[in-house]
């Protein structure tokens, strides 16, 4: 009741307009507009808090204001020459479209107790036109929703979560990728699949000391368990056809038989100053396979029972940095940076359980940036990214090499944000990046983008708006290019 008295009597005190803003940002959408100046920005989301990482007792370590948070996304690319697939577009109300595995801050957040904290959200999104083997595309919606909860015991801080995401797709008419019967490929005329899975994420998180001051250092240390609940059950149901004959139906099973994850992690802050933050998630899940045909179809066959035909592993090891050393009481030179490494390594089986395939990746990645910040009114600044892959493939029948694919990444980002108000803020990113990839000869592709958006802050609410507009060119052929448009909108209510 008190706090209900508190609110109204600062309406009835002041314009809201005239309200100074709490330092409190947990928009994605801010950060994105800057052109993703995610080394530098003072942000909720780019402060390396293991929250950010998927650990749900990070949840009781966060500022405890009751808050609202929702975003809305929209991506469109159309390339050039047209066909099959060169149109792609995706929308959803995800904080970041690419952010697939995890959601931070979304939804409901609640603090009953200084020591309890409650988490509810749900989002959904819907991309088109995506490539499905090599000739078709499909539709595919998402839906997520979420249940996460997190209680601290003086320096320990528990959490769980449940997380489960439905995902359905309805495949486009087009070819089929199985080989040609007497010169004729298969044709799809239409298919669907569906497919639910459940996860079981349980972390904790020691604080030692337990409470941070502005002299001293700050530890953080813990880590996450992620399980699959049950099996994740992928049909695809598909109509298919070749030349002169009549559609005829299949069914493959996908089944991701068992998935999970275990991410230990560490962090360092001294307030204002300095952040350091190591983590490694391994991740191993196995996929079994089963197909349904009509009898005497040619170069398809029944496969009943299912077999186990994939088995994953992956190793993602991150170490990140910023660095603010101020200049005057307004003022801060930002540094920020981080390296790393992931590598996976999938074997395909064939029924009898005799290796078909390995594909062994690695990657590297590298990230600096550099800026000045004044709280409330500017930042400028660069970050650079360098992405490394290798992918080498050895299929186990021949039992010799082929040719390495290199892929590497360069991508530079110029970037900032002004206040003009204690409420509004104007931002702006240039992006430039080329990806070269290594097939015998050299292939580049160029890309050029412009991002910008605005945001209001008040004592009570936030709003974040982004634009983006881009190209990506073949450096080989200029001929072959794409465009990119995206739009963005994060709010955040505080109850």
């Amino acid at each position: 009741m008190k706090k209900v008295l508190r609110i109204i009597a600062l309406l009835l005190l002041w314009e809201p307009w005239s309200l100074t803003p709490t330092p409190s940002f947990g928009s994605e959408t801010r950060v994105d507009s800057t052109g993703g100046l995610t080394t530098l920005l003072t942000d909720e989301t780019t402060n390396l808090d293991l929250f950010m990482d998927g650990n749900p007792a990070g949840l009781a370590l966060l500022n405890q204001q009751d808050r609202f948070d929702l975003s809305g996304q929209w991506f469109y690319s159309n390339g050039q020459p047209v066909g099959t697939g060169s149109v792609q577009q995706t929308f959803g109300t995800l904080p970041r479209l690419s952010d697939g595995d995890l959601i931070h801050y979304g939804g409901a957040m609640f603090f009953p107790e200084p020591q309890w904290a409650l988490q509810v959200d749900g989002d959904l999104s819907s991309s088109q036109g995506l490539p499905f083997y090599t000739n078709d595309t499909y539709t595919l919606g998402q839906y997520r929703s979420l249940l996460r909860s997190a209680y601290r015991f003086g320096s320990l801080a528990v959490g769980l979560e449940l997380f489960n995401i439905q995902s359905d797709q309805a495949f486009d008419p087009g070819l089929f990728n199985p080989p040609s019967v007497n010169g004729s490929y298969f044709g799809l005329q239409s298919g669907t699949s569906g497919q639910n899975q459940s996860l079981l994420r349980g972390g904790f998180i020691v604080s030692f000391p337990d409470k941070a001051d502005d002299d001293n250092g700050h530890w953080q240390s813990g880590g996450y368990v992620g399980v699959q609940l049950g099996s994740s059950i992928q049909t695809q149901n598909l109509e298919l056809f070749t030349s002169g004959s009549s559609p005829f139906s299949i069914t493959r099973t996908t089944t991701l038989a068992d998935s999970y994850s275990f991410v230990p992690e560490i962090r360092y802050e001294v307030p204002n100053r300095f952040i350091l933050k190591f983590s490694c998630a391994l991740d191993h899940s196995d996929q079994d396979f089963s197909q349904t045909v009509p009898t005497g179809t040619p170069l398809l066959m029944t496969i009943s029972p299912s077999y186990r035909a994939v088995q994953l592993q992956s190793l993602n090891a991150i170490g990140e940095f910023k660095i603010m050393e101020p200049l005057s009481e307004k003022e801060t030179v930002k540094l920020g940076g981080s390296l790393s490494y992931n590598s996976s390594d999938t074997n395909d089986l064939n029924p009898d359980q005799s290796l078909f395939d390995n594909i062994t990746k690695q990657q590297l990645n590298v990230t600096l940036g550099a800026g000045m910040e004044a709280l409330y009114d500017y930042l400028y600044g660069v970050q650079i990214k360098v992405q490394s892959y290798l992918r080498d493939t050895q299929p186990a029948p021949l039992g010799t090499p082929m040719a390495a694919l290199d892929h590497s990444t360069y991508q530079v980002t110029l970037g900032g944000e002004k206040w003009f108000s204690s409420n509004w803020a104007f931002r702006l990113g240039l992006i430039f990046e080329e990806d070269a990839y290594n097939q015998g000869a050299i292939a580049r592709t160029l890309d050029t983008a412009i991002v910008t958006g605005v945001g209001y802050d008040s004592l009570f609410w936030k709003l974040d708006l982004k634009l983006m507009a881009g190209q990506s060119i073949d450096a080989n052929n200029s001929s072959n290019l794409s465009t990119q448009t995206s739009a963005g909108i994060s709010g955040t209510f505080f109850l």
